[in-house]
Formats: structure tokens, C-alpha cells, sequence
């Protein structure tokens, strides 16, 4: 499974492929991301950056990351070439998602933002993106896309 979400994540997914073949703009991430840990794995970590949620009618969106901490990789590849981000659309009350953007580094360090041009609703259960760190997601945000206002977003 790890294996396979590599794959898709830093290497064969068409979906990044037609990206990055994209008129990709320089960006950094911002200054103001405050990157939380949803998920921990002995070769994964999975953030969420809680400044970039964006709450609308019926979904968030936010942007995700995921480090590569495996020795063999850390041993291997460069730091920015480890680490992935993707800003996804989240359904959480149809359980859904889909892929907005992604920001990947080019062989200096600087990163580029690109546009996913196939960016279909898919199930959480299909998605990249692990269910769990989308799960954790919604139960974090869901009360605000609900307008239940700023008592949820203190939890």
C-alpha cells in the first residue's frame, strides 16, 4: 500500500503528470502555514496546513502534505523531493474529494504551483490522500462548513 501510494504521490499518477505539464508558477508555501500532523506512520507523515483552510457552501479545502521519512529515501533523495503537497476539495458530508493543486520543487529548491486539470470528485476511499487524514480532517473543520460557527473551531 505504502509503495503504491508513493507511486501515485511522487512519480507515475496521470493526474500529476497533465500538472506539472501545466504552466506551473513559482510560489513558496506560505508564510503563514501552520502545518499540523494528522497522521504518523515509521515511513510517513501527513500535515494538514490549518491556515489554508478555506471553508465554502458544502466543502473545505485545504492544503495536505506528506514527508517521506524512510532512511532509503532520506539517504537518497534531496529534502525537497521528499516532501509532496496537494490542496484538495473536501465533501466531507458526501465523503468525497478531489484534487485542486499541487506544489512540487524543481531541482533548485524553488516550488511551483500547478493546476490539476482532471480534478473529478472521487470517494475518500479512493483517494491518495489517506482515509484517516481525510477523516480527521472533517471532524476537525466539518462543524464550520455546517456554520456552526467559532465554538468548533476551538477544538
Amino acid at each position: 500500500m505504502r509503495a503504491m501510494m508513493l507511486v501515485f504521490l511522487l512519480a507515475g499518477s496521470a493526474t500529476i503528470a497533465r500538472a506539472q505539464a501545466a504552466q506551473p508558477r513559482e510560489a513558496a508555501a506560505p508564510a503563514s502555514a501552520i502545518w499540523l500532523v494528522l497522521q504518523r506512520s515509521d515511513s510517513l507523515i501527513w500535515f494538514v496546513d490549518s491556515a489554508s483552510i478555506a471553508i465554502r457552501l458544502r466543502s473545505l479545502s485545504a492544503w495536505f502534505a506528506v514527508v517521506d521519512t524512510t532512511p532509503a529515501m532520506i539517504a537518497r533523495v534531496a529534502a525537497p523531493f521528499r516532501r509532496f503537497e496537494t490542496l484538495q476539495e473536501l465533501d466531507c458530508q458526501s465523503t468525497r474529494v478531489r484534487s485542486l493543486r499541487i506544489r512540487t520543487p524543481d531541482r533548485s529548491g524553488r516550488t511551483f504551483v500547478s493546476s490539476v486539470r482532471d480534478s473529478t470528485w472521487q470517494a475518500f476511499a479512493q483517494s491518495a490522500v489517506p482515509l484517516q487524514v481525510l477523516r480527521a480532517t472533517c471532524r476537525r473543520w466539518l462543524p464550520l462548513v455546517r456554520g456552526e460557527g467559532a465554538a468548533a473551531g476551538a477544538a
